[in-house]
């Protein structure tokens, strides 16, 4: 089971959060988060110039800028194409070490049916807020980061199921519009 306070939270229609609480420093964090080899082992492949309006390449997603950086405390990552989207990490250090947020804002009319990678079932292209918002199968998936950082950084195992996280969160995304949505 999935507890509920990881769950991710709906900002806006194209904006989702996710925060966690981990028992980390905060050096170890932004090395997790802002070097070659950190993103390496949780997130994915990815070439960057770890600088403001420094390019950046995901292997599985997109290129752009570095808009925003403050070391050891967020980097945010911008989509070329204009579209609005971007990918933040922030770091707040607390009492009990830190709190991760991943922040995914899509871009303007992304959409599920022509954005999806071939292999995703289409019970898991659910995009109840139409193109621009999240479907539940690129929820779950930064889900399943926030996991793999949180095993990466602390070593305890995360386990969650992909197929179980695209059911809940096609219920949260439900639940953010409401029924009288129409798809």
């Amino acid at each position: 089971m999935i507890p509920s306070e990881n769950i991710g939270t709906v900002l806006e229609d194209n904006t989702i959060v996710w925060k966690r609480q981990m028992s980390v420093n905060a050096l170890d964090l932004w090395n997790a988060v802002a070097t070659r080899q950190g993103l390496n082992h949780w997130f994915m492949p990815t070439r960057f110039e770890v600088t403001q309006g420094g390019r950046f390449s995901f292997e599985k997603g997109w290129d752009g800028i570095i808009s925003d950086i403050t070391p050891r405390h967020h980097i945010q990552f911008d989509a070329d194409g204009g579209g609005g989207g971007y990918l933040r990490f922030e770091i707040e250090v607390n009492d009990h070490g830190c709190l991760f947020s991943l922040t995914d804002r899509m871009s303007e009319g992304l959409d599920a049916k022509l954005n999806f990678w071939p292999a995703t079932p289409l019970d898991h292209l659910h995009q109840p807020g139409g193109p621009g918002a999240h479907w539940n199968s690129v929820a779950a998936g930064y889900h399943r980061f926030v996991d793999s950082l949180e095993s990466h950084i602390t070593g305890a195992s995360v386990n969650s199921d992909y197929d179980e996280l695209c059911d809940i969160y096609r219920a949260v995304l439900d639940d953010h519009y409401g029924p009288d949505v129409i798809q």
